[in-house]
C-alpha cells in the first residue's frame, strides 16, 4: 500500500496543484515506463525467488547466496542496460509511443521515472530478500513508509515551482530513499552477497552501450527506435563478452556444448 501510494501521489498533487493537463502527461510517460521495466525485472524476479527460497529452507544460507548471485546477474544484467536504453532512447520512445501532443515533455520525464521504476525494481527484487528470507518483513514497510513520505514532502516543495519535473524528481528521490533504508537494515538479518566486480563490469557494458547509442543519436521516428535498440543490444552484447561478468563465456559454452549432444 505504501509503494502504491509512492507511485501515485506525484499524479494526484500534479492535478492539484498543476491541473489535470501536466497530471496527464506525467501519467502517460509513467505507464510507458511502468509498463516495460518494472514488468522484464518483476518475471526475472519470479522466477528466481522460489529458487532462492527452497535453496535456503533445504541447503541452508551458502546454498542460497550462490542462487542470490546468479540472481543478481539476470537482474542488473538486464535491468541496468534497459534502464539506460529507455534513458538515452527517450525522444525516440516518446515520439513514436506518446505521439505529438505528449512527446517533448514525456522525453523530459522519462529519464527521471526510468531511473526511479529500476531503483524500486531491485528494492523489490534484490535488497528485500534480506527479509524474506528471514520471514521479518516489517522492514520493508520501513523502507516503504519513508520512501512514501520523502516522495509527499518533495512533492509539496518541488510542483509548485519545476511542476511535471518536479514530481519525476521527488520520485527518484524516493525511490533512492527506498532502497537504502532497504539495503541498510536488512544486512541487519541477512547479508546478501554483492558481487562488485560483476556489478562493475555490467555497469562499464552498460555505459559502452549508453555511449555509442548517444553518440549515434538514432532520429525520433520507428525507424530511429528500432535501429536505436537492435545496436543497444549489439553493443551490450559483445561488451557483455568481453567483460565476461559471471563468467559468462564458460556458461555459454556449457550450455551450448549441452544443447549439441542433446540433439
Amino acid at each position: 500500500m505504501l509503494l502504491t501510494l509512492v507511485s501515485v501521489t506525484d499524479r494526484i498533487m500534479l492535478s492539484a496543484i498543476s491541473g489535470d493537463s501536466e497530471a496527464g502527461i506525467y501519467s502517460a510517460a509513467d505507464n510507458l515506463v511502468q509498463y516495460s521495466l518494472p514488468l522484464l525485472m518483476v518475471v526475472v524476479n519470479l522466477a528466481a525467488y522460489p529458487l532462492i527460497m527452497q535453496a535456503f529452507e533445504n541447503q541452508g544460507e551458502e546454498a542460497a547466496r550462490a542462487r542470490i548471485r546468479h540472481h543478481f546477474l539476470l537482474l542488473f544484467g538486464l535491468g541496468l542496460p534497459s534502464s539506460a536504453g529507455i534513458i538515452v532512447l527517450a525522444e525516440g520512445l516518446a515520439a513514436v509511443v506518446l505521439g505529438r501532443d505528449f512527446s517533448t515533455a514525456g522525453a523530459e520525464l522519462i529519464p527521471y521515472i526510468a531511473l526511479s521504476a529500476f531503483l524500486l525494481s531491485i528494492k523489490a527484487g534484490y535488497f528485500d530478500l534480506s527479509f524474506q528470507l528471514q520471514r521479518n518483513t516489517l522492514g520493508q514497510v520501513w523502507a516503504a513508509g519513508a520512501a512514501a513520505a520523502v516522495n509527499i514532502l518533495l512533492n509539496l516543495l518541488l510542483i509548485p515551482q519545476m511542476g511535471m519535473q518536479g514530481a519525476a524528481i521527488a520520485s527518484v528521490a524516493a525511490a533512492l530513499t527506498a532502497v537504502v533504508i532497504s539495503a541498510l537494515l536488512g544486512r541487519r538479518h541477512f547479508r546478501l552477497p554483492f558481487p562488485r566486480q560483476d556489478f562493475i563490469k555490467i555497469a562499464a557494458a552498460t555505459l559502452m552501450m549508453g555511449g555509442v547509442l548517444w553518440i549515434i543519436g538514432f532520429a525520433p521516428g520507428v525507424v530511429g527506435l528500432l535501429l536505436g535498440v537492435l545496436c543497444g543490444l549489439v553493443v551490450y552484447g559483445v561488451m557483455l563478452l568481453l567483460f565476461n561478468p559471471g563468467n559468462l563465456t564458460y556458461e555459454l559454452a556449457r550450455r551450448w556444448r549441452r544443447v549439441k549432444s542433446d540433439a
